[in-house]
């Protein structure tokens, strides 16, 4: 198999905090045929002089120094200026597993496709991330485009996580000016590479930062997660019809939530500031809502909230300012709830896991959701004498190869486990509307929260 280049392009500014981790890990990996191309979008801190640093002491490296011009356009700048048959890109405050270039070519040439994908591991400035494959659980390849389109529904939208044969560039760039810039070119490549290898490693970490354009207040551009969302759900929708319900929890959980937690701590100064705005995401909106009234995988209460956006922003805004409980920042909290289960986790030692289902007549478990807290039960659990018997996820459709030689299946195929009596719950921010769901299927079985283990155990 022939070592062919890979360029990597890294967007740098104002990172000087991060950027020596982030090339460490670029420079070690163990594919070393490798075009760096760092270029500084005009950063007022010490980032430059830590780039011409590195291209001293690694003649890999090229550092191009622009003005300012955002993410997009210093991507562009190095898409023009790059060699390599393959191109990846690192965000300068991020960094890399020291296989993951080895693992995303050796799959583009294994298996002859333009673009091959891992799973990225997003993780709080300041911890350690943890290490899954997430919906990743094995190597596979595949043609069905209606199955790619659906796992990226589910899966980062990032370029980052991602290895693309260079030609898919050729009358593609990334759109100046925007936020999600990812979004609106990803779905294109995709369709362009018709086929599409999935790689079960956890390769890129995705360093969630306080002063990020995730943790900011809303400014005007912020309202891109809407409209790049539903430029997303519109076209899903129109090419693959049967996804329509996945188009719509992406609009919604990766478009509308974001934006709202984004205008909570708004003035009313501010309000009034970006009040067009907000009829214009309204608008947007709009082409959605019977679909998502229709929708099973967004909550009542989140539905309500999105209709009253779309009837009358003015007084969706004003029920959002004055009461607290309206609408809150679901996601942020639920990472806060798993952060502390983690924690708590850690400072238990193995065997007390094994001891305590032993304990409790939990020899034979299936394990409820194939994230990250269901993957590292698994993990912990593989090379014991508890059998697993299957997964159960309601995105099961995504893990079309399984798990090692572990069955993934769909609730509503509850009943299909025959020895299985036990049920751990690993989504536990739902874990009452998991039980009732699974008493609704008829599933008779214990039930238990990872939650309840881990604290007992």
């Amino acid at each position: 198999m022939n070592d062919e280049l890979i360029s990597v392009i890294v967007p740098i500014y104002n990172v000087e905090k991060y950027l020596d981790v982030c090339l460490e890990s670029i420079i070690n990996q163990t594919y070393s045929n490798l075009e760096i191309i760092l270029v500084d979008d005009g950063s007022t801190d010490n980032s430059l002089y830590i780039c011409n640093e590195y291209a001293q002491k690694d003649k890999r490296i090229k550092v191009i120094h622009k003005k300012n011009g955002g993410l997009s356009s210093a991507r562009n700048v190095g898409i023009d200026v790059a060699k390599g048959k393959y191109i990846g890109f690192v965000d300068g405050d991020d960094y890399i597993h020291k296989e993951l270039y080895r693992r995303l070519v050796d799959a583009c040439q294994r298996y002859r496709v333009a673009i091959s994908i891992c799973h990225a591991v997003v993780f709080q400035d300041g911890k350690e991330p943890i290490q899954t494959s997430g919906y990743i659980k094995n190597d596979y390849v595949t043609d069905d485009m209606k199955l790619i389109f659906s796992n990226t529904l589910n899966m980062s939208q990032s370029v980052c996580n991602k290895l693309f044969l260079r030609e898919l560039f050729s009358n593609l760039i990334f759109p100046e000016g925007r936020v999600v810039e990812d979004g609106y070119i990803l779905y294109d490549l995709l369709y362009k590479a018709k086929k599409v290898a999935y790689v079960a490693i956890g390769g890129y970490y995705y360093r969630r930062r306080p002063d990020s354009i995730m943790s900011r207040k809303f400014r005007k551009q912020d309202a891109d997660f809407v409209y790049c969302a539903m430029r997303t759900y519109c076209r899903t929708k129109k090419l693959y019809p049967e996804l329509w319900e996945a188009a719509v929890g992406r609009a919604i959980h990766g478009g509308f939530e974001l934006v709202v937690a984004k205008i909570r701590n708004l003035s009313r100064w501010e309000w009034a500031k970006y009040y067009f705005e907000f009829v214009k995401m309204s608008n947007a909106l709009k082409f959605l809502e019977a679909d998502l009234l229709k929708s099973t995988i967004v909550k009542e209460e989140t539905k309500k909230m999105v209709c009253l956006f779309i009837k009358n922003p003015l007084e969706f805004l004003r029920q959002l300012k004055h009461d607290e409980t309206t609408f809150q920042n679901e996601k942020s909290n639920r990472q806060l709830m798993y952060d502390s289960l983690v924690e708590m986790w850690q400072e238990k030692d193995d065997k007390r896991l094994f001891d305590y289902l032993i304990d409790n007549g939990m020899q034979k478990i299936a394990i409820y959701g194939m994230g990250t807290m269901g993957e590292l039960l698994y993990q912990k659990l593989k090379n014991t004498d508890i059998k697993i018997e299957c997964f159960v996820d309601r995105f099961a459709g995504n893990y079309v190869q399984g798990f090692e030689d572990i069955p993934v299946i769909y609730p509503q195929r509850i009943l299909d486990m025959v020895t299985a009596t036990v049920m751990i719950v690993t989504p536990i921010h739902v874990f009452e509307d998991i039980i009732d769901d699974l008493h609704t299927k008829g599933y008779t079985g214990t039930i238990i929260s990872l939650k309840t283990v881990i604290e007992q155990m």
